[in-house]
């Protein structure tokens, strides 16, 4: 019944459609002029205006134009895709509320929502579904029904944000279903559960002619089994996902985080080009993170991927093609898991994978594991520090490579570190221990014969592998070790990588920990002027702290200042101190700026002359009356934070405005939007207030 309800409302809307086509490709053809309809904003609310933002009124699905005012919401959004056409640049705003009714007017649930290519936007304007923020907007589905609780099917040009929406029993949070093309839609800030029975759907799935779909910014997860995933990526036709970016999201799930799998091995179906980009995945168990199987030209891209147990990280198997594995943090911080984990493993032959530039860290397990002879004849491993290994340890079961027979593609410049052991690779083929970077070296283990001649086997003094910090500092034996790799042009925080690289996948190859913008001093004036001394940083890396120091004689310093530094930034950062200790005639200042480990960085050194007097500042005006601008002179002149506010002759403020300056001993306000009459000038300086009358003439 539900099936036949929901064909008679597609083929009345599409009726609809036909009819308004018709009507006005009439007045094309008649009268020469296009009918373009302007975008709409329809409104949709539960049964209650409780922190509601868009809404006055409780939602109803009933009455001539339900749904398109704040005053007349509809209750569900599935009345407004069932009533209206939705085109390019419309918005559907869905108010604060929990959407879980499962019996509400018919067969409109409010937990779902479905739309087709009868309603979608356009490459220059979108659809938008916009909900009032993930912890406000709820859709929740029953815990007895299966339901999709969105579903994309056909329509393009479709956002869906700032929304929560949960599965509690079966069927998917939300579906990209490509019957027919399904392309350029986009889920963001949303909040994605899947919490239903764990082996029965995935949080989001994209089937068939989906592409150039955008997931960003969300946090998804997946109660998980192993089975199905927080996100999947399925090809079941010769027209399967490709091109679909998913960014800057927190994936989680106890089980399978992202699976890229097509149910055949026909090439043609396979997934293709579909990305993962700064994302933070992490799992706590023996299922795999990541899954690859059956797919096509897959990149795993700048992100952070934490595993709590024994599963892998990625989990590679049959028929995969042009994988690419850059700039990412592996981290596995457990130090007794059920299995042996592995960061990247291999169980199929010949799979063609590209590993660059990534941070590996585990307490237990295999950095690079391949289970199956001949796996990494398509293999490159460059650039990569592999550190495995601590107290915990047990024999065999830490290596930073654990293969058996064959060779790979390509496999230099990395640096491999074992804390609990020599052993950095064992050949279980050849029944082969490599003890030490040379022993590794020593042995023909690439088709290029590059066999890691560049390679190194040190501590890469990551910063806080605890907290899942796989930066290195400036001194680690990564830095600057690299090789370049052409097209890639910066690490995992999207600084650049110079001409010599560091190994990893963060960039830590600069000449000094900080980058100074400037250092000078100025005097700033309170009781009496006093050297203000500041500086400017771009960039800091393993800041502990800056040490400023003062001479009189150039000769002699001592220590005024101890201000903490930022520790790790990239971005801009101001510092100042105010100095008022006892003067001297010239006052030189030194800036240092100490490392973590103490080591010790020193800039250039800058002086300042304040001399020891003050005058008693006044105020007073260069003309008066005004036409545009107030001009405010000083008989000294003016250091430091000045306010200014303007008042009309009832006493309220009209104007607020506060202004640092440096030597100066006039000012100009910019009044040309007062009209004509008195108006008073209040002026707070070095603690004490002043007040001028001025008048404004317009004639």
């Amino acid at each position: 019944m539900l099936r036949l309800k929901s064909s008679i409302i597609d083929v009345q809307k599409m009726l609809k459609k036909s009819y308004l086509f018709l009507i006005s490709s009439i007045i094309v053809l008649c009268c020469g002029t296009k009918l373009f309809s302007q975008p709409k904003k329809y409104y949709v609310n539960d049964g209650s205006t409780l922190g509601d933002i868009y809404c006055t009124a409780v939602g109803n699905n009933s009455g001539a134009d339900r749904g398109k005012s704040p005053g007349t919401p509809a209750r569900t959004v599935q009345y407004i895709i069932d009533t209206y056409t939705l085109g390019a640049g419309d918005t559907v705003f869905i108010d604060t509320g929990l959407y879980n009714t499962t019996s509400l007017y018919g067969t409109t649930y409010e937990y779902s929502i479905s739309i087709s290519s009868s309603d979608q936007g356009s490459s220059s304007a979108y659809l938008v579904f916009k909900g009032a923020g993930k912890d406000n907007t709820k859709f929740q589905s029953p815990t007895t029904t299966s339901v999709n609780v969105i579903s994309i099917n056909g329509s393009d040009y479709v956002v869906f944000q700032n929304l929560s929406v949960e599965n509690r029993y079966s069927g998917y949070c939300v579906i990209f279903y490509g019957t027919s093309r399904t392309e350029y839609n986009i889920i963001k800030n949303c909040e994605i559960k899947y919490s239903g029975i764990s082996s029965n759907s995935d949080a989001i799935y994209l089937n068939g002619d989906v592409q150039n779909c955008i997931i960003e910014n969300n946090y998804i997860e997946h109660i998980g089994d192993g089975t199905k995933a927080a996100i999947n990526i399925y090809g079941t036709s010769a027209t399967p996902p490709k091109n679909n970016i998913f960014r800057n999201n927190t994936i989680y799930s106890p089980g399978r985080c992202i699976r890229v799998f097509a149910n055949t091995t026909t090439s043609t179906y396979f997934p293709e080009n579909n990305r993962f980009e700064k994302n933070k995945i992490e799992n706590n168990s023996s299922s795999a993170i990541i899954s690859i199987q059956r797919a096509k030209n897959t990149e795993i891209t700048k992100n952070t991927i934490i595993q709590g147990n024994n599963g892998d990280m990625i989990n590679t198997s049959d028929n995969v093609t042009g994988l690419k594995i850059v700039n990412n943090f592996f981290i596995n911080n457990n130090d007794n898991p059920s299995g042996i984990p592995a960061a990247i493993s291999v169980s199929a032959a010949a799979p063609e994978i590209d590993i660059y530039f990534n941070s590996i860290y585990m307490k237990r397990g295999y950095g690079f594991y391949g289970s199956a002879n001949n796996a990494y004849s398509n293999i490159r491993l460059k650039n990569n520090i592999i550190s495995i290994g601590d107290e915990f340890c047990q024999a065999g079961d830490c290596f930073c490579i654990y293969k058996q027979t064959g060779i790979f593609a390509s496999s230099d410049f990395n640096l491999f570190y074992t804390n609990a052991s020599n052993d950095i690779v064992y050949d279980s083929g050849s029944k082969a221990y490599f003890n030490s970077i040379e022993d590794w070296q020593l042995a023909s283990h690439s088709n290029d014969n590059s066999d890691d001649a560049n390679s190194i086997q040190e501590d890469p003094l990551f910063i806080n592998p605890s907290t899942n910090d796989l930066r290195i500092y400036f001194s680690s034996p990564a830095s600057g070790s690299g090789v370049q790799l052409t097209g890639i042009s910066d690490d995992i925080l999207n600084n650049s990588r110079p001409d010599s690289p560091s190994i990893g996948a963060f960039e830590a190859n600069s000449l000094l920990p900080v980058v100074l913008v400037d250092f000078g001093a100025s005097c700033f004036t309170s009781h009496a002027p006093l050297p203000l001394v500041s500086w400017t940083t771009a960039a800091e890396i393993n800041n502990d702290h800056f040490i400023l120091e003062k001479s009189c004689d150039l000769k002699n310093f001592t220590i005024v200042a101890k201000i903490p530094g930022k520790g790790f930034s990239n971005q801009l950062n101001k510092y100042s101190f105010i100095d008022d200790t006892e003067p001297c005639e010239k006052n030189y200042y030194r800036l240092s700026q100490v490392d973590f480990d103490g080591t010790e960085h020193r800039f250039k050194i800058i002086y300042v002359d304040c001399g020891s007097k003050i005058l008693d500042v006044e105020f007073y005006l260069l003309a008066n009356p005004v036409i545009e601008k107030l001009e405010i002179n000083s008989n000294t002149n003016l250091n430091g934070e000045i306010l200014f506010q303007v008042y009309d002759y009832n006493g309220k403020q009209i104007k607020n405005l506060t202004t640092t300056v440096f030597s100066q001993n006039t000012i100009s306000l910019d009044v040309n939007e007062l009209s004509a009459g008195i108006y008073i000038l209040k002026i707070l300086y070095q603690n004490k207030l002043y007040n001028l009358k001025f008048f404004i003439n317009r004639t």
